[in-house]
């Protein structure tokens, strides 16, 4: 068995390889890799059988080794694609990806040209120079491909351009003196076996790396996975001291309550009917900030983890009451990105804050309340056309430092404009990496 055989073996393999790849991942690297791999083993059968009558009916006799090398130019496009996606270029490395997109462009537009030349009027002095430009055009790009993966720092990039580099080297040392002089017939065994050994020497990197990645994204998956559950323990532990303080406080007024009104039952039953009305209240609070708690955390029921029906569903007897218009201005893919526990709660807290406000002090006839996104901020603004809040006002008596303290929690601030006759609004600004529990992972 020649050198060549064995290399062909391997290159068979590796077709093989990267298909059921393709298959398992749908990734468009490999696809790319497959056509480049195939692109190549076309270039062999060319090469290796300029006598063959199909070829030469097509390309014409003594036209078929020069065509062979106009099909390895329009290579280099699958290549470049490969890089392209290996190195997610188009999401991570935007002018990097232009300019390995545009150079592959070029080299299969010209490869097509060149074949097309070919069959019409054989290979001429055109042909040839326009060859030679566009594959001397390509040391530079892939001169600027080397210096630009290096610069990342990143391994996996690094492995890549390594393979890369060997595999050009080789099959740049195999056709360079062809492509000098497209007219000189030499000994081709030996050149055929570089660029086959270029191609297994990138493979064997390429695999490398695909198990470098692989473990590397396990990895990640670990390290986002304790990641999370850190996050969840460290919201319960949120939630746990917000009912100490918020539910705990309020049953031990109630005690308070309960036992005042057991003795003043008899002789002061004004006085009892007062503290019954403030344990009522108590327990309606108690119930509200259970049920909000409740809504936060449930993952059961999809309809009920919507912010907008939540706040429907506990404002519309009270607007119904009070005949208030209430608009609803919610954006569902900004709604559908509110996916934190801790921020779903502080969110809901806030707004029925600054409705409670409109409602408690404001005469309002109109509410409208906004949820929606600009830019990396989530925006939430409630707006009354009411009285609006006095001049001179400490907010003690309007939540403000409520509102205030949660937005901080979510790295967020509140801001409240409102002049006397003229309404109230209320906007909460908060970064929109504190709403989800999505976390992005950085390439390697």
């Amino acid at each position: 068995m020649t050198f060549g055989g064995f290399y062909l073996g391997l290159l068979a393999m590796q077709v093989i390889y990267l298909i059921n790849y393709f298959i398992l991942h749908r990734r468009k690297e490999f696809l790319y890799y497959t056509l480049f791999t195939l692109g190549i083993a076309g270039f062999f059968y060319v090469r290796l059988n300029p006598s063959n009558e199909v070829l030469i009916r097509i390309f014409g006799e003594g036209n078929v080794i020069p065509a062979a090398y106009c099909m390895l130019l329009g290579n280099i496009f699958f290549y470049y694609n490969f890089l392209r996606h290996f190195t997610e270029a188009p999401v991570v490395y935007p002018f990097f990806n232009n300019v390995l997109r545009m150079a592959g462009g070029v080299a299969l537009i010209t490869s097509l040209f060149l074949l097309l030349c070919i069959i019409i009027v054989g290979v001429n002095r055109v042909v040839e120079i326009t060859g030679i430009t566009i594959y001397t055009a390509n040391f530079l790009v892939q001169a600027y491909l080397i210096y630009f993966l290096l610069r990342t720092g990143k391994r996996l990039n690094i492995i890549v351009i390594a393979g890369s580099v060997v595999m050009t080297i080789m099959i740049k040392t195999a056709i360079l003196p062809r492509v000098i002089n497209l007219s000189e017939e030499s000994r081709v065994t030996s050149h055929l076996d570089l660029v086959l050994l270029g191609l297994v020497a990138d493979f064997i990197f390429l695999s490398f790396t695909m198990t470098y990645k692989s473990w590397l994204a396990e990895k990640e998956k670990v390290r986002l996975l304790l990641e999370t559950q850190r996050e969840l323990h460290r919201q319960r532990v949120e939630i746990s001291n917000d009912l100490h303080d918020d539910v705990g406080g309020t049953l031990s007024s109630l005690q308070v309550y309960a036992d005042l009104a057991a003795t003043s039952l008899e002789k002061e039953p004004v006085r009892t009917k007062e503290y019954i009305s403030r344990i009522s209240s108590g327990i309606r609070l108690v119930m509200a900030n259970m049920n909000d708690v409740i809504w936060a955390v449930n993952d059961e029921k999809r309809e009920s983890k919507l912010f907008s029906s939540r706040l429907k569903d506990f404002f519309w007897e009270v607007f119904d009451a009070r005949n208030i218009e209430c608009h609803y201005e919610i954006d569902p893919e900004t709604e559908s990105g509110l996916t934190r526990i801790i921020a779903r709660k502080y969110l809901l807290l806030i707004t029925k804050e600054a409705v409670n406000n409109s409602l408690k002090h404001s005469g309002a006839s109109l509410l409208r309340i906004v949820l929606k996104r600009e830019g990396d901020w989530l925006l939430l603004s409630v707006f009354d056309n009411g009285n609006g809040m006095p001049e001179k006002h400490s907010g003690k008596g309007f939540g403000l430092d409520n509102l205030k303290a949660r937005a901080s929690k979510l790295n967020g601030s509140i801001q409240i404009s409102s002049a006397p006759g003229g309404g109230t609004l209320v906007e909460c600004r908060v970064p929109f990496t504190s709403i989800s529990e999505e976390v992005t992972v950085i390439s390697q």
